[in-house]
Formats: C-alpha cells, sequence, structure tokens
C-alpha cells in the first residue's frame, strides 16, 4: 500500500501494523510510532524528525536518506532489533521499494547445509500454504525480520536469530530455541508445549494467547513482553525475567509453574491465574481467577 509524501506530523500510530508498506517522503515529525510493526516498510526520504520509535518492531526496514529523529541523515538500513546499527545499502528509487524474497523450503535447507546462515528478511512460504519444518536442526540461523509459515514442531532454533520474526498461529510444540533471540517477535497464539527456552531472549515479544504448557524457560528474558492471554502451565519460569509485562488487556495463566528466583517487577499480577504456583520466594501460592 503507498503513502508517498503523506503528511503524519503529529499523529498517534503507535502499535499500527505498517509491514510493507510505502512512506517513502511521508511526514512523520513529532508522530508517535512507538510499538508499531515496521518490518519491511519503506521510509526512503521520510521526515521522522522528533518522532517516538520506541519498542517498534524492525526488519528489513529501509530509512534511505531518511531525516531520523536526532535529525541525523540515515544512509541505509536499521537492523533488526537494534535501532543503532544502520547498514549501509546502494540507494534505489523510493518510489519502486524492493520486495522481501521468498524461500521454499526445499531451498532453505539446501542452502542451510551448505553453510549459510543468513537469511534475514526473507518470506518462508511454499505458495500453498504451510509447509513442513518438522525436526529440521537450524541452529544458529538468522531468520530475523522474517515472516514464517510453517511447522516448526521439534525444530532445532537453538543459538538462532529470530528477532522482529511474525510466526503467529505457528506450532513450536517441543522446538529447542534455548540462547535464541526471539526479541521483539511477534508470536500471538503460537504453541511452545513442552519446548526448550532456556537462556532465550524473549524482551519485547507479543505472547498474546500463546501457549506454554511445560515449557522450559528457565533465565529466559520475557521483559516488556505482551502477555495477555497466554498460558504457561506447568512451566519453569525458574530465574526468568518478567518485569514490566504488558498484561493490560487481560491475565494470563501460571498455574503448577515454578517462578523460583523470577523478576515480576512492574508486572501486575491482579488477574493472573495462580495454582499451586512457586512463587519467586519458593511459596506456593492459589489465586483462583
Amino acid at each position: 500500500m503507498e503513502f508517498r509524501e503523506v503528511n503524519f506530523s503529529h499523529a498517534d500510530l503507535s502499535e499500527i501494523d505498517a509491514d510493507d508498506l510505502n512512506f517513502s517522503r511521508a511526514n512523520f515529525s513529532d508522530a508517535n510510532l512507538s510499538g508499531a510493526n515496521l518490518t519491511s516498510a519503506w521510509f526512503a526520504g521520510a521526515n521522522l524528525t522528533g518522532a517516538n520509535l520506541e519498542g517498534v518492531q524492525l526488519g528489513g526496514t529501509s530509512f534511505e536518506r531518511a531525516t531520523m529523529p536526532d535529525s541525523s541523515i540515515a544512509s541505509g538500513s536499521y537492523l533488526p532489533g537494534d535501532p543503532t546499527n544502520v547498514v549501509e545499502e546502494e540507494w534505489v528509487d523510493p518510489n519502486h521499494p524492493p520486495k522481501r524474497p521468498s524461500l521454499e523450503a526445499e531451498e532453505l535447507l539446501r542452502r542451510y547445509s551448505a553453510g549459510e546462515r543468513n537469511f534475514a528478511g526473507i518470506i518462508l512460504s511454499d505458495g500453498f500454504g504451510t509447509f513442513e519444518l518438522c525436526g529440521c536442526d537450524l541452529s544458529g540461523i538468522n531468520l530475523s525480520g522474517s515472516k514464517i509459515n510453517a511447522n516448526l514442531m521439534n525444530v532445532n532454533f537453538s543459538g538462532a536469530n529470530l528477532s522482529n520474526v511474525h510466526v503467529p498461529e505457528t506450532n513450536l510444540s517441543g522446538a529447542n530455541l534455548s540462547h535464541a533471540n526471539l526479541s521483539g517477535a511477534f508470536l500471538w497464539q503460537c504453541s511452545f508445549e513442552g519446548a526448550n527456552l532456556s537462556q532465550a531472549d524473549l524482551s519485547g515479544a507479543d505472547l498474546g494467547m500463546s501457549s506454554w504448557q511445560g515449557a522450559n524457560l528457565s533465565g529466559a528474558n520475557l521483559s516488556r513482553t505482551r502477555l495477555n492471554g497466554a498460558a504457561f502451565d506447568l512451566a519453569n519460569l525458574s530465574g526468568a525475567n518478567l518485569s514490566h509485562a504488558d498484561v493490560e488487556e487481560g491475565g494470563f495463566s501460571l498455574r503448577f509453574a515454578d517462578l523460583t528466583g523470577a523478576n515480576l517487577e512492574c508486572t501486575d499480577t491482579t488477574r493472573v491465574w495462580f495454582h499451586e504456583t512457586i512463587m519467586p520466594d519458593g511459596s506456593v501460592c492459589t489465586v483462583d481467577r
């Protein structure tokens, strides 16, 4: 969709889904874009002076020759999850933004087996619907900012960069995501039942309506995540960071979960479902909702 040269000055655009949209030469001066999904959006030549980009989702986002919030002129694309890291790139016509490359499962696996690891910003689709990657070893892969439409049950993503990925309603049951980077990921209604996410970084991710029954999240970073409707029943959250979580739209479940040593600072637990839950101090809590 095209929004070239549109005036969004001072507009409240917080949490909008701007994925793949073209905002070349648009005016966003002093606009509020906090929490927005800007994956693969095109801001070539745009004016973002004074704009609020806190918590935005990035990945394949182009700011070529855009005026940034601090009035600096960008010369490339911001890397996913790191708004201070810019990749130099050849200038292209802002009227014709590039399309994200699409890969099929067989091609991805072939290139991975050949030693390639960087697949950031791609679309994983077979053109017909969800394809199977069940049980595949993709440890250490970089899929940051990618859109994935696949069955990822039992996949090995240990140490992978999955920051800002878009994988709603995806089956990741039994997957190995230990030490993986899932910061800023859109994981709405995903299933992580029995998955291993020990020491994983999920900071700022959207976990709404997701299922984590029996998952290992020991030492994981879930700070500033959206937890509305998520179920962590029987999950191991020992030593996990759950501080500043967003539960404004509804509660979440921690029945039979282990929160030993977990950090719940600044997280509203008044609507959380506790049942025989081991609390951070080792006590057992039951507060049914």
